[in-house]
């Protein structure tokens, strides 16, 4: 079997997506993984905001303490 012009060119066309497809797949992971340590971020500096404020009020559900003061 004699490889043409034609079939060279679709097999770095086929090589060219594949390669595409796994570098946007890392990217996503990338991505994500950006976005979850953000989240986690965001929950622990919300978490220890809370607890500075529960330690400061000993009693969280008395609002007036906290915005009249």
């Amino acid at each position: 079997m004699e490889v043409t012009v034609d079939d060279i060119s679709f097999a770095l066309r086929d090589e060219a997506i594949k390669q595409l497809y796994e570098f946007e797949k890392d990217m996503l992971k990338v991505e994500f993984k950006v976005i979850r340590d953000e989240q986690l971020k965001v929950k622990r500096l919300w978490l220890k905001q809370r607890e500075q404020e529960t330690t400061s009020n000993p009693d969280p559900w008395n609002w007036r303490v906290k915005y009249f003061h």
